[in-house]
């Protein structure tokens, strides 16, 4: 299923699967923007009743629109008949998965049933009942929020009793009573199973938990739940009576409705909010060791619940706002180091001040918010006068050789300011900042061509960053910037080997590991290695994720974007992105240069490919602009100016030394010579492209470049030679999605057979 198109959906990845289905995540290709696709089983739409059946109940879930609902979007079938539905992609993990490592806190317990109390409160009062709440059912998103899914699917399923068969639908452990009986439903039998859940979360075993299913559907009937507070000794009592209500075997004796429900969670929490600051001091601690573990999530809403009781001390603060960053909650991360310099400077600690300042001062410039940052700059600057010495003067020091870097391009300057970092790193002792300032200073080395000893600096931060040596955010930064300098110089192997270095170093650590511009590069190497459906997926993800927030990285999503659209041929979708590239901010070039091209507007492409040469006088700069050069200069048979541009192409990759960069140039060289009508000379430059590609892994243009080798080899009359290259170039070309570069090799192939 991986990288096929369902209906207007691109199937990207499994997630899931369970009685009720697979689970896949996916594209949606009309509306750009992904989705989760649940495949029901075959069986429970082999016959039109159970079809309509299906679709009705599906439908009326769909009409259900809360925050703590998943919302479904679409039914539909696939060629062969299965059904499945598209509903919003929850990125998150399963409550069951939590509960899996251990009771849950109390009060984090409390706040996850009241959440799904609400939404199945929704759905009640549109007289929909859920008939399948379990944790499995639930998701915890990444920003501790809930969403219950499969609404309506347990009717579907015939859930309300045991089959003729003598088994049980779904999972037994939440079956209500009258469930299990066979006897009628209503609203009330979601409260029993949300209850059960409830005393699930917090004592970590069901409520009527036995060896087999037989035993539980006995105990569910017969027995009462073991007093939760024998299992857990710190629960308050009013919660505890809470928990038992929803699980009375009379459905009478139950809470009226979920709104009720919620209301007696709330009380239950005023009644036992008494003694204020000995549950602050247990949040705090449970905040400070979930940001120990690196489990974002929980550390961000630990320090919430915290703040709601009373004002957090300044590094609680800052460390608040560590687990908002790397959850890219932006707006979060701001406030809280707001509130911290406040404080600061408030207690008369300008050095710490000035420290919030630069954090402030980085965060703004990452979102584009340039004149802010520079606020914040000079602000840093203004308390640290009178200051006889402090690491945040280093720290300053290193934000401004990063804007000297990537914004002025001042590499002298930057140098200078990364001597002072390191200078004040080695004072102190501060490996973060060290690291940092290291490879920054790699990075203006290979920005001044002086690529040794640049990636020999990038190689020994990176060092440190696996060994464990530094903090988490400052290995996720030191990965994000050594892959996007691998891709500066086309070095996409060496970006690819830590980009999945990456992926494992992140992956006990975080939910979301990549967000902002490290899905960016991953997508990049994605898209390089001709995984293109995943790329596009990554990317999307990343433009969701900065939208109004990192707005540069949102653009250089849509960018990428369009470039893999291009790829496959779909000139409106890419269209579309490298307009929203540009609106960003993002200069479109060569990218929208290539697709009038493509389209046979060679004066558009001629003059917008110009241009951008024209204002360009880095190499770095030029030589990701030239093979664009010479492929739309021969497009538009302007042979002069495209052995020109080759020429010089030639010329600046001999210095860097890049397998990518050397494949363009040869790829360029034998297209000229094509051109030209020298034959030979293109049969050697294109097999060493060829060979220049394979060494890169990158398939796509390994392809073009054989496509190019299949037109010479003809024209010196070795068709056999040619055939087995436009062979393997189709193959390729069908494999990777490339329509438009499909056609051509059939055309080529046609007209030489």
């Amino acid at each position: 299923m991986i990288g096929k198109i369902v209906s207007h959906y691109r199937i990207l990845a499994r997630i899931g699967h369970g009685g009720m289905g697979v689970v896949y995540k996916a594209h949606d290709e009309k509306l750009g923007r992904m989705v989760a696709l649940k495949f029901l089983p075959h069986h429970l739409s082999q016959t039109d009743e159970q079809r309509k059946r299906f679709v009705r109940e599906a439908r009326a879930a769909s009409a259900l629109d809360h925050p703590s609902i998943c919302t479904i979007f679409d039914i539909d079938e696939t060629d062969d008949g299965q059904t499945f539905i598209a509903m919003g992609l929850c990125e998150g993990e399963p409550l069951e998965e939590v509960i899996s490592r251990g009771a849950v806190p109390i009060d984090r317990a409390v706040e996850i049933a009241k959440q799904v109390a609400q939404g199945l409160a929704s759905a009640h009062a549109k007289g929909i009942v859920h008939r399948d709440i379990k944790p499995a059912n639930i998701i915890v998103t990444c920003d501790g929020g809930v969403k219950i899914v499969d609404f309506g699917l347990a009717k579907l399923m015939g859930q309300t009793a045991i089959t003729r068969e003598g088994t049980t639908v779904g999972t037994v452990a939440y079956m209500s009573p009258e469930q299990v009986q066979g006897g009628d439903v209503d609203h009330r039998t979601d409260i029993w199973a949300l209850g059960a859940v409830l005393y699930e979360m917090i004592v970590g075993v069901r409520p009527f938990e036995a060896d087999h299913d037989a035993a539980e559907l006995y105990r569910i009937l017969n027995e009462e739940p073991a007093p939760i507070v024998t299992l857990r000794q710190e629960i308050p009592g009013a919660i505890a009576a809470v928990i038992h209500r929803a699980l009375a075997k009379n459905i009478g004796d139950r809470f009226d409705s979920m709104e009720e429900l919620v209301s007696a969670l709330g009380s239950a929490c005023s009644d036992v909010g008494a003694t204020p600051t000995a549950d602050r001091s247990l949040t705090l601690t449970r905040a400070r060791t979930a940001l120990e573990r690196y489990d974002w999530s929980e550390a961000f809403a630990a320090f919430a619940d915290a703040d709601s009781q009373v004002e957090l001390a300044p590094e609680d603060l800052e460390r608040w706002a560590i687990a908002a960053e790397w959850m890219s909650r932006f707006d979060a991360c701001v406030g809280a180091h707001e509130r911290a310099h406040a404080q600061y400077v408030k207690a008369g600690r300008p050095a710490d001040a000035a420290r919030a300042a630069v954090e402030l001062a980085n965060i703004n410039y990452i979102s584009g918010a340039r004149s802010v940052c520079n606020g914040w700059l000079k602000r840093a600057e203004k308390l640290l006068e009178g200051v006889p010495e402090a690491v945040a003067e280093g720290y300053l020091a290193r934000l401004k050789a990063k804007i000297a870097i990537e914004a002025d391009h001042d590499l002298d300057t930057a140098l200078e300011h990364t001597i002072k970092a390191i200078e004040v790193a080695e004072r102190y002792r501060d490996a973060d900042l060290g690291a940092l300032a290291t490879q920054d200073q790699g990075r203006v080395l290979v920005l001044k061509n002086r690529v040794k000893e640049g990636m020999e600096l990038l190689d020994e931060t990176m060092a440190t960053a696996i060994s464990g040596e530094l903090s988490p955010f400052v290995v996720g930064t030191t990965f994000c910037n050594m892959i996007s300098m691998c891709e500066t110089i086309a070095d996409y192997r060496r970006a690819g080997e830590w980009s999945d270095q990456a992926t494992r170093w992140c992956r006990p650590y975080s939910e979301s590991p990549f967000p902002g511009i490290c899905s960016v590069h991953r997508a990049e190497i994605m898209s390089v290695r001709g995984d293109w459906a995943a790329a596009e997926g990554e990317a999307e993800r990343a433009s969701r994720i900065c939208e109004g927030r990192v707005t540069s990285v949102a653009a250089e999503a849509y960018y990428l974007m369009g470039e893999i659209k291009l790829r496959r041929g779909e000139y409106q979708g890419a269209e579309t992105s490298f307009q929203e590239a540009h609106q960003r901010g993002r200069h479109p070039i060569p990218g929208l240069a290539l697709l009038r091209a493509a389209q046979g507007r060679h004066d558009a492409a001629k003059s917008l490919i110009d241009r951008a040469l024209s204002t360009k006088s880095l190499d770095l700069d030029r030589i990701r602009l030239l093979p664009a050069g010479v492929e739309i200069a021969l497009a538009a048979g302007d042979v002069v100016t495209a052995r020109e541009r080759a020429e010089e192409f030639e010329s600046l990759a001999a210095g860097f030394g890049s397998t990518v960069f050397s494949g363009h140039a040869s790829h360029a060289t034998g297209a000229v010579a094509i051109a030209e009508g020298k034959v030979e000379e293109a049969l050697s430059s294109l097999s060493t492209a060829r060979r220049n590609w394979q060494a890169a892994d990158m398939p796509y243009e390994e392809a073009r470049t054989r496509l190019l080798l299949a037109t010479a080899h003809w024209k010196v009359g070795e068709a056999d030679l040619a055939e087995l290259e436009a062979r393997a170039a189709r193959a390729a070309f069908e494999r990777l999605g490339a329509a438009k570069d499909l056609e051509r090799a059939d055309s080529l192939i046609a007209a030489n057979s």
